[in-house]
């Protein structure tokens, strides 16, 4: 689902997938790139069963704006975010 619009998995912390549009390759319409993986996002997780009734429920959060990325640590090596404006979760509301 990522590759197809173009957005990249930065991190999972926790029970959060942070994603990001715009960051490898500068697009224009990175915004709607991602409301469209977000949307995907919702719609496929209606299809999982939740083991204790309904189906799998997602919180969807986002933001836009100027970050700071680069590889960091030497011996567990990541890619990481960095700035104020990194974001994530806007109070979990929902598509």
């Amino acid at each position: 689902m990522c590759s197809s619009r173009g957005v990249y998995k930065v991190e999972t912390i926790g029970d959060c997938y942070m994603a990001s549009t715009g960051l490898l390759v500068e697009t224009d319409d990175h915004a709607l790139q991602m409301v469209e993986f977000a949307k995907g996002m919702v719609t496929a997780a209606q299809l999982v069963p939740n083991p204790i009734g309904g189906t799998v429920q997602l919180r969807v959060g986002m933001h836009s704006g100027r970050v700071m990325s680069g590889i960091v640590g030497s011996v567990r090596a990541h890619y990481g975010l960095f700035g104020g404006e990194r974001v994530v979760g806007l109070e979990g509301r929902t598509i």
